[in-house]
């Protein structure tokens, strides 16, 4: 399968940039994300496509950091195509895999750079259900009301998720990563439509690309 065959990120939105969220296929945790452009995107793609087919291993690109680190299994890209959901083969990472989250006692979110930080929710099963942002209101109101709440960057407001739709996300754990430039929730996803405005959809990575 060529690179060109499947769907692709869209590069516009933040500055050439996307957010990938690397999760463990076994374990289900999150184990970071980071900010990822187009030769990032396609290292990731053919140093997958090379384990499938060994002829190409002389020629292949790994991305840097996410490549280098796990073995890609999975990818998907969310609805907006401006974020993507990397799983990854953890299993031999298992004893000494770290997450790159803490709990709000040893970590704070930093809001210095440029007032937001990125905004990850996943259910209670561990499934990865969709990326957003928050500001500083954002994550206050969050914090005091149980329910995730985001700063929508089209709109320039706050949202709280399901509103409108009835399918309110109830935190029921929070983790922010070791730098303060993202924040990762479990939630209970409530309502019958899930988490993205996609009809039929549960989770907006739903475009599996790899």
């Amino acid at each position: 399968m060529a690179l060109n065959d499947v769907m692709q990120p869209d590069f516009t939105k933040r500055s050439g940039s996307i957010v990938a969220i690397v999760q463990g296929a076994l374990s289900g945790i999150v184990l970071e994300d980071r900010w990822i452009g187009s030769c990032e995107w396609d290292g990731i793609f053919e140093g997958y496509a090379a384990r499938k087919n060994p002829v190409m291993r002389s020629q292949r690109k790994i991305a840097r950091a996410i490549g280098m680190q796990y073995k890609v299994l999975e990818a998907y890209l969310d609805c907006d195509r401006d974020a993507a959901l990397i799983r990854v083969d953890d299993q031999s990472l298992m004893q000494s895999m770290k997450s790159f989250y803490a709990g709000l006692k040893e970590c704070q979110p930093n809001f210095d750079r440029t007032n937001l930080i990125v905004a990850i929710a996943f259910d209670e099963k561990g499934r990865v259900l969709m990326q957003g942002f928050q500001n500083p209101e954002a994550f206050n109101a969050t914090m005091d009301q149980g329910r995730m709440v985001y700063w929508s960057t089209s709109r320039e407001e706050l949202w709280c998720k399901g509103l409108t739709s009835g399918c309110f996300q109830t935190v029921k754990g929070v983790g922010v990563s070791k730098d303060g430039l993202s924040a990762v929730y479990m939630v209970r996803q409530e309502g019958l439509e899930g988490a993205c405005h996609v009809p039929g959809q549960y989770s907006c990575f739903f475009n599996r690309v790899m």
